[in-house]
């Protein structure tokens, strides 16, 4: 074998090593930009999920003070009823007496 022959071979060699080596570092790349890509998705996901937990918190809150308003303007109501009612039986009473 030539000298020319055998520096083309180890060459050759060294190119395909070379061209595997790049390639897998090219798809551990990828794999990396595919593995952050998917974090961020899931990070957004998680802000998402927290952003709806903290609205729903937040309607819950909003119902029971409107639950206790209610509460409150129906005893209310229900006070203004009696005291309508008592008015009129009053005057009834009195539209009676001689």
């Amino acid at each position: 074998m030539s000298a020319g022959s055998v520096l083309s071979h180890f060459d050759g060699m060294f190119q395909g090593f070379a061209g595997g080596l790049g390639s897998a570092l090219a798809q551990g790349r990828a794999a990396r930009a595919e593995a952050d890509a998917a974090d961020r998705q899931a990070a957004r996901t998680l802000d998402r999920v927290a952003t709806v937990a903290r609205g729903m918190a937040r309607d819950r809150q909003e119902i029971h003070a409107l639950r206790e308003e209610n509460d409150r303007l129906r005893d209310e109501l229900a006070a203004m009823r009696a005291r309508a009612v008592r008015a009129e039986a009053v005057a009834i009473r009195d539209r009676r007496q001689p």
